[in-house]
């Protein structure tokens, strides 16, 4: 579920910075560790159109705990290759956790918060007393080829062959007819017994592990708790 994954990207653009010198929230100051490298985080909706989400308290251990703004920013900065084991909550959104580094200068780093009736909605059959995974695929980039894209990943939990997978069509709809990613690369597996997992993605030809764009680097397996909705981007490169 891209919508629910922190959806990375390069650009050292701040966006104007939601910073509270743009009549934002005084405690939008996310920092970890020492502070050396610096960018931006951004909360949105994608049910109200990618409208940002004020108020979301966003904490990790090690870090400053800060409350996005009215643009749905929060300034950041950590360092290099910090592992950053990332929750964020507001009130009529699920909980999510994500575990990912940032490794240079200027990264800006967008969270999608899908609100509490996707468990009714695309996560059905979920209790509080579980967990759920959503996971986004992104091709290597490459011109043509099978790894280029990212659709036909069948998803999977390391060791686990009973924890089941489901596949969007869009932000919003799952699939059930698909057996594996769509266009958009998402999907999802659950419910999960809290725990520590390895997220495996299949296709033919294709190797996959966590995202490393340079950028951020996820980590190779996360920490799954009752009634929180863990997100997981992984990536795929030729054999």
């Amino acid at each position: 579920m891209v919508a629910l994954l922190p959806a990375c990207s390069s650009s050292s653009n701040k966006n104007g910075g939601g910073g509270s010198g743009d009549g934002g929230t005084a405690n939008n100051d996310f920092s970890c560790g020492g502070g050396s490298i610096s960018g931006t985080g951004r909360a949105t909706d994608p049910t109200t159109g990618l409208g940002p989400v004020v108020g979301a308290t966003v904490s990790a251990p090690g870090c400053t705990t800060a409350v996005t703004d009215d643009r749905g920013y929060v300034t950041a900065s950590t360092d290099p290759g910090f592992m950053i084991k990332l929750d964020l909550s507001n009130t009529g959104y699920m909980n999510e956790h994500a575990e990912f580094a940032a490794l240079t200068n200027g990264f800006a780093a967008t969270g999608y918060m899908y609100p509490d009736t996707i468990k009714t909605t695309i996560l059905a059959g979920w209790t509080e007393s579980e967990g759920y995974l959503a996971v986004a695929v992104s091709g290597d980039g490459s011109d043509g080829g099978p790894c280029s894209t990212a659709d036909g990943v069948t998803l999977s939990v390391n060791g686990h062959p009973e924890i089941k997978a489901i596949y969007l069509k869009d932000q919003e709809t799952v699939d059930p007819t698909l057996t594996a990613t769509g266009s958009i690369g998402i999907g999802g597996l659950g419910p999960v017994p809290p725990g520590n997992y390895e997220v495996d993605g299949t296709k033919t030809g294709c190797t996959s592990g966590p995202l490393n764009n340079g950028t951020f680097q996820f980590n190779s397996t996360v920490d799954v708790s009752a009634g929180v909705l863990t997100l997981q981007d992984i990536s795929l490169v030729a054999q």
